[in-house]
């Protein structure tokens, strides 16, 4: 995994809508496609909406970084979503009861349980003040090559 690609965002929530083009660029530049892109979006939707909504104070300015690299031996696109907000584990967050009715559910939560359930693998690591969310999702390559 030694190439990736990169894009930043202000913790403003209209910057979200930056992902759909992102993710176009991710497919030209790895040669793959996501057989499901818009669960892969949504998911990267809610994960970069959580820091914007919550890694820091109200008019608390900061910069948010998402890059994806692909592992072509594992077939793994790995997303690393890095901030220096307040330190947060979503690994780690309470689980949101579901089977509450969304009058009795408190607000939140359901972002992690979205992207949680569609990435592989999510793991988080605080380092250097700074959270690095880092969510894998298995993808073949276009063309895959025939081995004999």
């Amino acid at each position: 995994m030694d190439r990736e690609l990169r894009i930043s965002f202000a913790n403003r929530i209209e910057e979200v809508r930056k992902l759909p083009q992102f993710l176009t660029e991710v497919e030209s530049f790895f040669n793959i496609s996501f057989p499901k892109g818009k669960m892969i979006n949504l998911a990267l939707e809610e994960a970069v909406a959580n820091v914007i909504k919550y890694a820091y104070p109200p008019g608390v300015g900061g910069e948010i970084t998402l890059s994806a690299s692909y592992d072509s031996d594992s077939c793994n696109l790995v997303f690393v979503l890095s901030d220096k907000g307040q330190m947060f584990d979503p690994t780690k967050a309470e689980s949101t009861d579901t089977h509450l009715s969304a009058h009795e559910r408190p607000i939140g939560g359901l972002g992690i349980i979205i992207y949680s359930q569609i990435m592989d693998t999510i793991k988080y690591q605080y380092i250097d003040d700074t959270n690095h969310l880092t969510m894998e999702k298995k993808i073949e390559p276009k063309n895959k090559p025939n081995i004999t």
